[in-house]
């Protein structure tokens, strides 16, 4: 379980939308259907220790998206239901305050989304990829708005790196909900627990044996040679392709290719008997908006 950090004292914030998806599958950063907590009270502290490296790197603005090395994060929500207890840290409580456990022995992980609005009407975005709510953490608070004070439901969150972004938490602000640019970005962040304002890019790269696509979680053959073919649609062209590969249980990708002008569809290797893969096919467009795919292969021995 993730190691819990303090969350230091900050006035709330009210926020404008909140979403939430529950992970289904850790492997490959998938997540069942959202929760929409619209329309209700809400605010929220976040406290990161530091900042480190800027995602989309130089030339582009900072503050649009950044990595922080660890953080925790305060939700105070009006009116939580018991289905929403389960999703976010896998129990609930009954009227009478007694915990009543589903059965799973992990806290879920829960990418969750939420914007505020500013004074000139635009909206600044967040996303936290992969958060665990500590059950045994909620408590109640009073929030004041204007000149009336609510009770309210504090759930206490730390949020962790994902392996699809290789980042722990997205910020896109200035968003003017008024265009359609900034509403599809919006429509867009709160439909798709990964989307992070990539300006409608999409990573269509893919992996190949002979001319067969390869999908995530598929069975290749050993003795195959694996063709990594880089494609993006949307976003600001020329774009550039980095692929990486490594075996399954290895704390290290080796790079096949990195920031390539082409496609790079001739980058292949050859996998071996017995070591399952995971596949890392990158793209970064001109404004420097960097979309990841992974895949994990499985290698049967050849007939």
């Amino acid at each position: 379980m993730a190691q819990k950090i303090p969350v230091k004292a900050k006035p709330p914030i009210n926020i404008e939308r909140l979403a939430m998806w529950k992970m289904i599958n850790e492997e490959n950063e998938t997540y069942g259907s959202v929760m929409d907590f619209d329309r209700r009270i809400m605010s929220f502290r976040d406290s990161q220790t530091s900042n480190s490296t800027p995602l989309y790197g130089a030339g582009v603005v900072v503050d649009r998206a950044t990595t922080v090395s660890e953080g925790a994060i305060v939700y105070n929500i009006h009116a939580l239901t018991a289905d929403e207890r389960v999703a976010m840290y896998g129990e609930t409580k009954t009227a009478a305050g007694a915990v009543i456990t589903t059965g799973e022995e992990i806290i879920p992980y829960v990418a969750v989304a939420h914007a505020t609005r500013k004074r000139d009407g635009k909206w600044n975005l967040y996303k936290y990829f992969k958060v665990q709510f500590q059950p045994n953490e909620e408590s109640t608070e009073q929030i004041t708005q204007g000149n009336i004070t609510y009770s309210t439901t504090a759930i206490n969150g730390t949020y962790m790196q994902s392996e699809v972004h290789e980042m722990m938490r997205a910020m896109f602000f200035d968003v003017d909900p008024k265009t359609e640019t900034g509403g599809a970005i919006i429509a867009n962040w709160f439909t798709d627990p990964l989307y992070i304002g990539s300006s409608g890019m999409t990573n269509t790269s893919v992996i190949k044996v002979s001319d067969t696509v390869i999908a995530n979680g598929g069975t290749i053959t050993s003795g195959s040679t694996v063709t990594f073919s880089g494609s993006a649609t949307g976003g600001t062209s020329p774009y550039t392709y980095s692929f990486y590969y490594r075996a399954v249980g290895s704390d290290t990708w080796t790079a096949k290719a990195e920031d390539s002008s082409t496609a790079a569809a001739t980058q292949a290797i050859t996998v071996v008997s017995d070591t399952d893969y995971e596949f890392k096919l990158v793209v970064r467009d001109a404004n420097g908006i960097t979309l990841t795919k992974t895949f994990t292969v499985t290698v049967e021995a050849s007939e």
